[in-house]
């Protein structure tokens, strides 16, 4: 889990993602578009056997901030 300072957008190029965003999971697929509050805890999750390719944009400079389960 971890969050950005920035608002993060990410469009699913190809495959299925599961993402957790605030402690709720949703499932995206292939052209969905995904928006990333600023300093919203997320994660992504890729089947083991799954590609997955993913366009991500922030609003600002690329930062981590990783957050302890």
């Amino acid at each position: 889990m971890h969050w950005h300072t920035y608002t993060e957008t990410v469009v699913v190029l190809q495959g299925t993602v599961r993402i957790t965003l605030d402690g709720t999971e949703h499932t995206a697929t292939e052209g969905n578009y995904i928006i990333i509050p600023g300093k919203a805890h997320h994660e992504w999750r890729v089947p083991e056997d799954a590609d997955v390719v993913l366009l991500a944009r922030r609003d600002g400079p690329a930062d981590f901030f990783f957050v302890e389960p």
